[in-house]
């Protein structure tokens, strides 16, 4: 059994690369507000392969930067993830594993701040607020990781990619900033696409 932690919060530490309509760059930094934590365990399988299953809970902040808008963004999510892994333990010495699997994640809440200021009029337009409910809240990522053990210490990185298409659900019809006008509407909140992570755990036993 397996008490794990994380430096950065959520599991993740994460930048996201995509493009606006007009073709232009658009770079993501998650910033995050606390540690994750997860419990799992393993389950011998035959041989090298074993079952690693547990339960992780993650909150974090994630701040928007877009180029030529003149607004900001800023999401508070909290998660509770499953991650279901096939771990290899390499040469069966308890040393050095491969995780490879899916993890499951429903979204306990979010809350969305923004604000917009017109160029021409330098009118601000800002909403704030629970968005949880209009939001897509189950997803699931794929992770690969490398976990390596001393004694009870555990020291490992993960990477996970998101399979599914988040999404804004019907936030803009429940929202005072326009799809144009918001960051988070116009990006389709398609945030943590591919997340980057390191773990430091305690064997429990």
């Amino acid at each position: 059994m397996y008490l794990l932690g994380t430096i950065q919060g959520a599991s993740e530490v994460a930048f996201e690369w995509d493009y606006a309509d007009d073709g232009t760059r658009i770079g993501y930094l998650t910033k995050f507000s606390q540690p994750g934590i997860e419990l799992a365990v393993e389950n011998r399988l035959s041989g090298q392969l074993y079952v690693y299953s547990g339960m992780a809970f993650n909150q974090f902040q994630t701040v928007y930067h877009e180029p030529g808008i003149s607004g900001s963004s800023e999401i508070k999510q909290s998660l509770v993830s499953f991650p279901l892994l096939l771990r290899i333990n390499n040469r069966n010495r308890n040393a050095f594993y491969t995780d490879i699997g899916l993890v499951p994640y429903y979204v306990l809440s979010a809350s969305l701040k923004e604000s917009y200021t017109d160029p021409n009029s330098s009118i601000v337009t800002q909403d704030e607020g629970n968005v949880a409910p209009f939001l897509p809240r189950v997803g699931v990522n794929f992770r690969y990781g490398l976990t390596f053990a001393l004694n009870r210490l555990v020291l490992g990185g993960h990477v996970n990619l998101n399979l599914t298409n988040r999404g804004t659900g019907d936030l803009i019809r429940n929202w005072d900033l326009t799809r144009s006008d918001s960051i988070f509407l116009n990006s389709e909140g398609s945030v943590f696409k591919f997340v980057y992570g390191i773990q430091v755990g305690y064997r429990l036993k």
